[in-house]
Formats: structure tokens, C-alpha cells, sequence
């Protein structure tokens, strides 16, 4: 039984996250180089800098995204791999 603890993630069940971002561009009409984002060392993650496009994201992703509880180690040793097969 999986319990919602420190090894829980949570995952795409129906599309995976790149699929979702990538459908998403095309009903905004952009690519990647038309999208400004900001960088936040505090992180080190890269955001959206548009408000309003993070608010088209946000109900973009609810409506379409269908996430699920995974094992940690599992998700984390899956993910390797499917990085390393795009490399």
C-alpha cells in the first residue's frame, strides 16, 4: 500500500508532463523561444514570467492533467533513465 509520506510522488497518470506542456504551446499558438521565463536561484528552477500565462498553464493542467501517488524511489530511478535515453 502506497501512503502519502516522504516516499510518495506524485506523476502523470494519462500524459506525461513534456506531452501536456507541449499541447498546451500549440493552443497558445507559441514555441519554447516565445516563452519568457525567470530565474529563481532561491531554487534554481526557471518560471514562467507572465502572470497571465501562468494562470492559462495552471487551468490548463487541471483540466487535462490526471496525477497519481508513485513510489519515490521507483519514479526517481525511472526518471534516470528516460533522461538518459533522450541524451
Amino acid at each position: 500500500m502506497l501512503k502519502n509520506d516522504d516516499m510518495t510522488h506524485i506523476d502523470h497518470a494519462n500524459k506525461q508532463f513534456r506531452e501536456l506542456v507541449d499541447n498546451f504551446m500549440v493552443t497558445c499558438g507559441v514555441t519554447f523561444k516565445d516563452v519568457e521565463l525567470e530565474y529563481n536561484p532561491k531554487d534554481s528552477c526557471y518560471y514562467l514570467a507572465s502572470q497571465q500565462r501562468k494562470n492559462d498553464w495552471h487551468e490548463y493542467h487541471k483540466k487535462h492533467a490526471c496525477l497519481v501517488p508513485i513510489d519515490k524511489t521507483w519514479n526517481l530511478k525511472n526518471n534516470q533513465k528516460a533522461l538518459a535515453s533522450m541524451s
